[in-house]
């Protein structure tokens, strides 16, 4: 779902350094912090749109049962 840099930035699990020093990059740049989020909005209206997935949804029921 993120995709590191464009949506979000992503860091080891269990790594509190690397998320710290991910938080201060994006506070320091404010306007990257504001694209990404913007991104990810964008990407997550697409991928996860109600309309869009009934459709895809009753597309592989049709392609089953036909």
């Amino acid at each position: 779902l993120v995709q590191d840099g464009l949506t979000g930035l992503l860091v080891p699990p269990s790594d509190p350094a690397a998320l710290a020093e991910s938080v201060i990059t994006l506070l320091k740049d404010p306007s990257r912090a504001k694209a990404m989020g913007e991104a990810g909005y964008t990407q997550a209206r697409e991928k996860f749109d109600a309309a869009t997935n009934a459709r895809k949804t009753f597309a592989v029921y049709e392609e089953i049962f036909s």
